[in-house]
């Protein structure tokens, strides 16, 4: 979808109140509000809750993070909807908490998408632990401290700047099984 579209889901998510599980009728009634164009019918939502359902729930979380990544915006305006989505509502910061919700919220999305097998919720957040600390880490922070927007877009921009596009797979394997590089760092 066109990067505008991403920021009115964004923007709609985050001013409202969006529960964090959807049925297939909070789904539609949430695309087809964020993406009211011609072409979204409700094929595009069926695509969605068939890709990202269990127990005809989707987790928003992952459609949404999804959703944004394959925008068709550059890396940093997927960044900056990313910590949107994530910061501590009514600031403009994000905590290591938050961070390793964006990364397992994202890796399980993007692994429904490509229909890839899941790390185990233990592994998931071993991953994602090393991923936040190495955020903090790389601004000199402690971990019970906040990210600023710019040092969080610093940080990933940074992190994963071989892996932009996050295009694949094995893309995202990497970004995610390198991590434990960073903890014995």
């Amino acid at each position: 979808i066109s990067v505008d579209k991403a920021r009115t889901l964004v923007r709609i998510f985050c001013e409202q109140y969006i529960p964090p599980v959807l049925d297939k009728v909070d789904l539609t009634f949430l695309i087809k509000n964020a993406i009211d164009t011609p072409g979204v019918d409700d094929r595009f939502v069926d695509s969605i809750f068939i890709l990202f359902s269990e127990k005809n729930l989707c987790r928003t979380y992952e459609v949404i993070s999804t959703i944004v990544l394959l925008c068709d915006g550059d890396w940093k305006t997927r960044l900056d909807l990313i910590f949107e989505i994530f910061k501590c509502a009514g600031t403009e910061e994000i905590y290591h908490e938050d961070i390793r919700m964006a990364i397992q919220a994202i890796s399980v999305g993007l692994c429904k998408l490509w229909k890839q097998p899941r790390w185990t919720s233990d592994e998931l957040y071993r991953l994602s632990e090393n991923l936040a600390n190495h955020a903090f880490m790389k601004v000199e922070k402690d971990m019970d401290d906040t990210l600023k927007r710019s040092e969080f877009n610093s940080w990933a921009f940074e992190r994963l700047k071989e892996s932009r596009t996050i295009a694949n797979w094995d893309s995202l394997k990497a970004i995610l099984e390198s991590s434990h590089l960073v903890s014995s760092a």
